[in-house]
């Protein structure tokens, strides 16, 4: 169990470093068609920026749900990046 929560926490860690890259070389660079909503102004509740959270989320739910199959340790990586979407949040 605490090898889990280690894991959940050094995905969290992880996914800010990332998150770093992520923000500089794809969202500022092939992914700016969905990241320039976000620079401008909003016009209504969601942004095409939002889909990043959308894909993140799709591949902690699959990791998660391959981990719960017998991958271990994916469920936790999942695990930690849902916790890491919902710090963001």
């Amino acid at each position: 169990m605490i090898f889990n929560a280690f894991i959940v926490l050094l995905t969290v860690v992880l996914m800010e470093l990332f998150s770093v890259f992520a923000h500089k070389y794809v969202m500022h660079g092939f992914g700016w068609g969905w990241h320039k909503s976000h620079h401008e102004p909003r016009t209504g509740w969601f942004e095409k920026n939002d889909l990043y959270a959308v894909v993140f989320a799709g591949l902690s739910i699959v990791l998660i749900y391959f981990g719960t199959e017998g991958y271990h340790p994916l469920e936790w990586i999942g695990a930690g990046m849902t916790a890491y979407g919902m710090l963001y949040f």
